[in-house]
C-alpha cells in the first residue's frame, strides 16, 4: 500500500512540474503521459526464476539423498522469492524514473536528471520494427537521443501524430 502511495506521489509531483514547464513554454493542453521503466527487471526476474526453478524441481523430485532434496527445495523457494524481491526493489525506485509528458506544443521530460522541454518542431522520429511491438526513437534535430516509446502506446500515438511520423 505504501509503495502504491509513493508511486502516486512521484507521478503527481512529476505532472505538476511538467505542467509548470509546459505553461512556461506555452505548450497548450496535456495529451499523454508515459513512464520509462526498465524492461530488464521483468526479463531478468523471469530468467532468474526459470534458471532456479527447473533444476530445483529436478533435484527435489529426483529422489537422491535428503541433502539433494533440500537443495532442490531451496532452489524452488529462491525461484519465487528472488524475482519478487527484484520487482519490489524496482517499484521502490519509482521517484528515480524518467517520465514523458506530451502536450499540444511539445514534450516535457521529468526525472532525476532534471526537467527538459522540446517543441514538436525540434523532434525527429524514426521507427524500427521489433519482435512484439514497433518502437519510435525520438531525437532532437541535432541528433541527441531523447527516448524510445512503443508505437502503439498512448504517448507513441501522440508522437506519431504530432511529430509528423
Amino acid at each position: 500500500m505504501a509503495e502504491r502511495a509513493r508511486w502516486r506521489d512521484a507521478e503527481q509531483a512529476a505532472r505538476v512540474e511538467a505542467d509548470r514547464v509546459a505553461a512556461q513554454y506555452r505548450f497548450g493542453g496535456f495529451l499523454a503521459f508515459g513512464t520509462f521503466t526498465s524492461d530488464r527487471t521483468g526479463c531478468l526476474a523471469t530468467l532468474v526464476g526459470l534458471v532456479l526453478v527447473l533444476p530445483g524441481i529436478g533435484l527435489a523430485i529426483a529422489g537422491g539423498s535428503p541433502v539433494v532434496q533440500v537443495l532442490g527445495g531451496i532452489l524452488v523457494v529462491a525461484a519465487v522469492v528472488l524475482p519478487a524481491v527484484m520487482f519490489r526493489r524496482a517499484n521502490s525506485r519509482e521517484h528515480l524514473l524518467r517520465r514523458l509528458h506530451a502536450y499540444e506544443g511539445g514534450l516535457v521530460f521529468t526525472g532525476p536528471d532534471g526537467t527538459r522541454a522540446h517543441r514538436w518542431t525540434d523532434i525527429a522520429v524514426s521507427e524500427k520494427k521489433a519482435f512484439l511491438n514497433d518502437r519510435l526513437y525520438l531525437r532532437t534535430r541535432a541528433g541527441v537521443p531523447l527516448c524510445v516509446v512503443d508505437s502503439g502506446s498512448d504517448e507513441g500515438l501522440v508522437v506519431r501524430e504530432r511529430a509528423g511520423h
